[in-house]
């Protein structure tokens, strides 16, 4: 889900053997702040839908300013962080040790090709109104007005 959203660098930590706390640590870069919390609010959601219950942490408060929301899921720990914080934090080399598991991103969609003009819609039969003009025509079914 994170991935779909544009959430990057997404790692994660297997911390069981180090932490009693939680056996995942999930870090992931977002763009700024808000959307941080836009992920927040989904994975919360999430939660609620899929497993009938929310975050651990409901009562903490992001900080707009620090660039660090976490969730706390009891068995993994969410971890959103802007691309200062999380090199600032370096919460990879504090758990250093701890193994990675492999994470591949979804394939996201192809880019949207611009239109070409024969896949426009024509103006055949289509009502022209010029505001300086008194008179609404229909422009004829060769495209001549």
């Amino acid at each position: 889900m994170l991935d779909e959203k544009l959430a990057e660098q997404i790692t994660i930590l297997d911390i069981s053997g180090q932490l009693v706390i939680a056996d995942y640590f999930l870090i992931a870069t977002v763009r700024n702040t808000r959307h941080a919390l836009a992920l927040h609010r989904d994975l919360d959601q999430a939660a609620l839908r899929q497993h009938g219950r929310r975050r651990l942490n409901r009562g903490a408060s992001d900080s707009e300013s620090s660039g660090w929301v976490l969730l706390d899921f009891d068995e993994v720990v969410v971890q959103l962080f802007t691309a200062q914080a999380r090199a600032f934090y370096r919460l990879e080399d504090l758990w250093a040790d701890a193994p990675r598991l492999p994470f591949t991103p979804a394939p996201r969609p192809a880019a949207p090709q611009e239109p070409s003009l024969s896949s426009l819609p024509s103006l055949e039969g289509i009502y022209v109104y010029r505001p300086d003009v008194t008179t609404v025509r229909v422009l004829p079914p060769d495209g001549d007005a």
